[in-house]
């Protein structure tokens, strides 16, 4: 959702507003709030991961790939081809 209030925080306000309905505020704690949270709160979240994809910035491919090299030496033996598992 913070990828998309980035993109179109208008879509994003529009959901909320669907999803927790105009009509009456919904108590924090009442168990029945479609985030766990109220409205308010649920836009603050939003906006602070928001911020945080912004302020990442660029990501280098190339360490992406490096990552991703590692990270193929700790998938499951059984899955990969040509294992003795």
């Amino acid at each position: 959702m913070a990828c998309w209030h980035l993109s179109s925080p208008d879509l994003v306000g529009s959901y909320l507003d669907w999803k927790y309905g105009d009509d009456e505020p919904m108590e924090e704690d009442d168990g029945e709030s479609p985030f766990g949270s109220t409205k308010d709160r649920t836009l603050e979240i939003i906006k602070e991961v928001a911020g945080v994809i912004e302020a990442v910035g660029e990501i280098d491919m190339k360490k992406v790939k490096e990552v991703d090299k590692s990270l193929k030496g700790c998938t499951n033996p059984e899955k990969v081809p040509g294992s003795a598992l």
